[in-house]
């Protein structure tokens, strides 16, 4: 690991600990920043969703009592193939850049984004028959997207919930945190064995501390932390993220 790449890891520790604080993994930070720093995709990919799969995890396992598997099954359903199909994609590098960009901003907006509908709200669960319509269709687009980028898709699919008002608060947190983690394991394994996986032996240091930050950020309501602050830094990273994707696509356009 470079000096330079070193400066990555503090920043790795708080996208961790953001991202956990809201029941996500991390992968759109973890990518933005890989980006930042010029990682080759090759060692940047597979990492990104090796820590995105270890922060969901810890979330997912401590909200394991509020998860609704009548909803999640759905989702999977249509996800699961359309990350295992996402993953064995290699875009074109100006594709891959704009379409990432663009995801960046989005998640950017849904991070600092308060929803009207947080709260608990058990009367207005959606019904099996309900889930099984829409569940499938969004989680194939949502899944798509994240196999293609390198992410476990719940920066969209927590927010989309969240405005929904049919879904419990407690069960979005382990609703989105068990999507990523299928996703992104579904994705790493697609990734592998299509596109092969660059070995990152120099970050295996960094990983346990990357998950160990998501637990304390899945902890950050017991701990009197200003998330709101860190999630706009967080925002920032990926705006700052986006515009260099952009700027890139921009200069190879040129050319």
């Amino acid at each position: 690991m470079t000096a330079e790449s070193a400066m990555l890891v503090p920043l790795l520790l708080v996208a961790a600990f953001v991202y956990g604080s809201a029941g996500f993994g991390g992968g759109t930070a973890y990518v933005a920043l890989f980006a930042l720093f010029a990682l080759p995709q090759a060692v940047s990919a597979p990492l990104a969703l090796v820590l995105n799969i270890l922060v969901a995890g810890v979330t997912a396992f401590r909200t394991r009592h509020a998860l609704r598997a009548g909803l999640l099954v759905p989702l999977l359903a249509g996800s699961v193939p359309g990350a295992a199909l996402g993953g064995m994609s290699a875009l074109e590098p100006t594709l891959f850049h704009v379409g990432t960009a663009l995801a960046f901003g989005v998640a950017a907006i849904l991070l600092v984004h308060d929803s009207p509908h947080a709260g608990p709200l058990p009367a207005r669960l959606l019904t099996r028959r309900t889930g099984w319509l829409l569940g499938p269709p969004i989680g194939s687009m949502i899944g798509a997207l994240a196999g293609l980028i390198g992410i476990g898709g719940g920066i969209f699919l927590g927010p989309l919930l969240h405005f929904s008002g049919r879904v419990p608060g407690p069960a979005i947190p382990a609703l989105t945190s068990s999507f990523i983690v299928a996703n992104s394991a579904c994705g790493l394994l697609a990734r592998g064995a299509t596109l092969g996986l660059a070995p990152a032996t120099p970050w295996l240091p960094v990983i346990p501390l990357v998950a160990a930050a998501g637990f304390l950020g899945s902890r950050a309501g017991n701990l009197n932390v200003p998330v709101q602050t860190l999630r706009k830094l967080t925002a920032a990273i990926l705006t700052a993220a986006g515009v260099r994707l952009l700027w890139m696509a921009g200069s190879a356009w040129a050319a």
